[in-house]
């Protein structure tokens, strides 16, 4: 029995707990530099874990498509990939993920790809209110800008500044009736636990940009459906989304399926989502029963 861990440069906390939880299981673990991904020796593992970040593309030129390609290619040849390569298209593009959502029937804003300050102008003017410009790949809230105005769309707007991503998105601003956004874990169908984040400036919910963070004890039934709903969607294992309410009800801003913890995040849980995540694959694809 062995997986293969994909990582980028380096392994961050999430991967470091994988290791370790999968050799208390007594299985062997290989990582696996992304640019060193290819096909020999697949056929040895059980199943692969992609975990390369979308914010990988903040600070590098990583050829995702590239990689997405490698992706596809290992699971023709068979060999299970979590998160699969239509999983990290919609981790890895923004723009697929809310046409995922739209064509499932989940509530996300409207979302197109510009190119130009001048498209950038005339989707503000259509909308007559306020909308968010972003990087299509990226991650923590690097590289988005809030424009209110013609004024604020600036002649930097594209200078790819906080991210390497080559292509940008823009939405209407998704207006919360609510001062907090919603940060929800998912696994294999079941919401692990919701955080409230207080929003800066009235509509930016980060915990890296400084929003505050609490964990709810009672989860409205209608979050925990979209939440499920948008997981399903696009195919995730786990997956930690951001969710505004809307006057028009829950909606999806990003789904995040390769999400990262440290010790913080596990203190405030109560648990070590990490763990879940382990003796649930390992059920499921090594079939070995889990009893803790």
């Amino acid at each position: 029995m062995k997986v293969g861990i994909i990582y980028f440069k380096e392994l961050q906390w999430t991967e470091k707990q994988l290791v370790l939880l999968f050799k208390e299981r007594d299985i062997e673990i290989d990582l696996i530099e992304a640019g060193e991904l290819d096909l020999s020796g697949i056929e040895e593992y059980s199943f692969l874990l992609n975990r390369v970040y979308a914010s990988t593309a903040n600070e590098n030129s990583f050829n995702f498509n590239d990689f997405l390609k490698k992706l596809k290619e290992i699971e023709e040849n068979g060999i299970k990939v979590i998160n699969s390569s239509f999983c990290s298209m919609c981790d890895y593009s923004k723009y697929v993920s809310a046409k995922v959502m739209e064509e499932k029937g989940v509530l996300t804003p409207k979302t197109i790809k510009v190119y130009s300050r001048d498209e950038v102008k005339k989707f503000l003017l259509n909308e007559g209110e306020s909308i968010i410009f972003k990087p299509d790949t990226g991650g923590r809230g690097s590289g988005i800008h809030k424009i209110d105005s013609v004024e604020d769309i600036s002649k930097n707007l594209f200078s790819k500044e906080g991210t390497k991503s080559q292509e940008f998105i823009i939405q209407p601003l998704a207006k919360s009736i609510v001062p907090i956004d919603y940060r929800v874990l998912v696994c294999r169908g079941e919401v692990l636990c919701t955080n409230s984040r207080t929003l800066i400036d009235g509509w930016l919910g980060s915990r890296s940009q400084g929003s505050k963070i609490k964990l709810l004890k009672e989860i409205p039934d209608d979050l925990k459906k979209i939440a499920i709903d948008a997981t399903n969607a696009i195919g995730a294992e786990m997956n930690s989304l951001d969710i505004v309410q809307t006057k028009e009800g829950f909606s999806i801003i990003e789904n995040n399926p390769t999400p990262n913890f440290n010790q913080e995040y596990i203190d405030s849980f109560g648990f070590n989502p990490v763990q879940i995540l382990v003796d649930q694959l390992i059920k499921e694809y090594i079939h070995i029963h889990v009893s803790r």
